[in-house]
């Protein structure tokens, strides 16, 4: 898992990041009417437009069957993404999701996580 270090206020970011072994171009976009953040991912022979970005494991997990990693969206307060400097500040934070860490989201999502003894 890797934090994506490089995010900022500016209201249209664009970041290259090597994903699945691809390049990956990834758009964040701050909608000032909306007061919310919008991402887009292209790579490969994938494309994924203008999506609303929410605090979760993994926003990927519905195209689980297209990309081979994830990206993960925390907050310090549990609250999705609503302010322009939400990633300077530090409240919410992105992660780069390799292949096995994507499948571990996956046994989360389906609520089959190993039990701590």
């Amino acid at each position: 898992m890797r934090r994506l270090l490089n995010l900022t206020d500016d209201l249209y970011q664009n970041h290259n990041l090597i994903a699945g072994g691809n390049n990956v171009s990834f758009t964040l976009t701050y909608s000032l009417s909306q007061r919310e953040w919008y991402y887009s991912l292209e790579g490969g022979d994938f494309a994924l437009h203008q999506q609303r970005l929410v605090v979760s494991p993994n926003i990927l997990h519905r195209y689980r069957n297209k990309v081979s990693f994830g990206l993960m969206v925390t907050s310090t307060d549990n609250g999705d993404p609503l302010l322009s400097n939400d990633f300077k500040e530090g409240r919410i934070a992105i992660y780069l999701l390799s292949a096995s860490e994507s499948r571990l989201s996956e046994q989360y999502f389906a609520g089959s996580l190993p039990k701590k003894e």
